[in-house]
């Protein structure tokens, strides 16, 4: 087999602040109010993605959405 997988997940939000990107996959970082997140969703899916030997990257377009892109090796 050999090779990897690729996931490219995209959105058309307002983006991600260039200050914040050096964060965002930080356990309990987060832009919200208290209490409307606890800022562990993106720290989990990076430690998954690290725990299969993958990357997880981000590319911002702000004000034109996000791109992350997950790339693992296949099994």
């Amino acid at each position: 087999l050999g090779g990897d997988i690729w996931i490219h997940v995209k959105d058309s939000g307002p983006g991600i602040p260039e200050a914040n990107l050096e964060r965002i996959f930080d356990p309990f970082f987060t832009t919200k109010p208290v209490g409307k997140g606890t800022g562990l969703g993106l720290s989990i899916v990076h430690r998954i993605v690290s725990d299969h030997h993958g990357t997880i990257t981000v590319t911002d377009n702000e004000p034109r959405g996000t791109v992350f892109n997950i790339e693992l090796p296949q099994a």
